[in-house]
């Protein structure tokens, strides 16, 4: 049956970004090349979109369609046609798929080596040996770890594209697609699926503890303030969602240790805040599992205010800490 926009759509005013839902149906029939091409020039017409955003966009839609081509045609031969659907899926929010080589393709993009943490506020403009991505970089060496962006191949790739940094502003990106619960528009849907992977992998490892440094102000009005990042809106919540799923399955889930590292101020309020969102993320029953994961492993938080560096001595004072933890 074919469905009009209208029948699609309940709220005509996503209407116009029609062309790239659509794909999930038309792309199965095209060769793979048109499937990225189609992808790519949809989302470029779209002028609801500044310019900006529509480049990082187009640019990461582009290296994703060709990233999962090549996968898909090393490790199988054949199935390509499938992965212009696949991201086009991902852009309105749809994380489950039925395609094994698909599901193969995903893990594999988040999939690391060492085991990943995260973190939020650190920048180009940072100190140099305390809050510049060169001196998070180097710390997670220190530590024996790896920032999961940028440093598995999606983090590679979408920092590649500037981390989407141009659509943050951009209300474009925020306008739901499809009317589905779980579609929140361009931007948080490829980030709530990303952090879905990122969570993934971590758990897959069966990471015992989870670093999060974090140089973000806790006032909401801040320009640079916690809330807004992809550490708060996406990241935690995946984490959350994940042990509980890992709970009701297994009942003795998944429970990481969460160590945060503060680089303003104290920890007492950055870890009331942190425990705080991850409490929020689930609701009703299944919460118990949410509260007994915080209560057998109570947020560890090391502070790094100024002077403070991120160094072998304090590199030493965290794995110090997190040997403490282990099992």
């Amino acid at each position: 049956m074919t469905m009009s926009p209208r029948q699609i759509y309940p709220c005509p005013c996503v209407a116009h970004m029609l062309p790239i839902v659509l794909l999930a149906f038309a792309v199965p029939s095209a060769s793979a090349a048109r499937a990225r091409e189609d992808l790519r020039t949809e989302l470029m017409l779209d002028s609801d979109l500044t310019p900006e955003c529509q480049a990082e966009l187009h640019g990461l839609i582009t290296d994703l369609t060709q990233n999962c081509i090549e996968f898909v045609r090393e490790k199988f031969g054949d199935g390509e046609e499938s992965c212009g659907p696949k991201i086009s899926e991902w852009l309105t929010g749809n994380l489950k798929t039925s395609e094994p080589k698909l599901t193969t393709w995903t893990q594999s993009l988040a999939k690391s080596e060492k085991e990943g943490m995260l973190w939020a506020g650190f920048w180009d403009g940072g100190e140099a040996e305390r809050t510049s991505k060169e001196a998070l970089f180097r710390f997670a060496k220190l530590i024996n770890r790896i920032t999961v962006h940028p440093s598995t191949t999606l983090g590679r790739l979408t920092a590649k594209n500037g981390d989407l940094q141009e659509c943050n502003e951009d209300p474009a990106v925020y306008t739901p697609l499809t009317g589905e619960p779980t579609d929140k528009g361009l931007l948080p849907n490829f980030w709530m699926v990303a952090s879905e992977w990122f969570v993934h992998e971590m758990a897959r490892k069966e990471q015992s503890a989870i670093v999060m440094l974090v140089n973000k102000d806790l006032d909401p009005e801040a320009n640079r303030n916690l809330y807004q990042s992809v550490l708060w809106k996406y990241e935690l919540p995946a984490l959350a969602d994940r042990v509980r799923l890992s709970a009701a399955e297994f009942f003795a889930g998944w429970e990481p240790q969460v160590v945060l590292v503060n680089m303003q101020d104290s920890c007492i309020d950055l870890k009331g805040k942190i425990a705080g969102q991850l409490r929020n993320v689930v609701l009703g029953p299944e919460n118990q599992w949410i509260e007994r994961w915080l209560a057998n492993k109570p947020i560890i938080c090391l502070e790094c205010a100024s002077p403070c560096e991120l160094n072998q001595k304090f590199a030493d004072d965290l794995q110090e800490e997190l040997n403490r933890k282990s099992p």
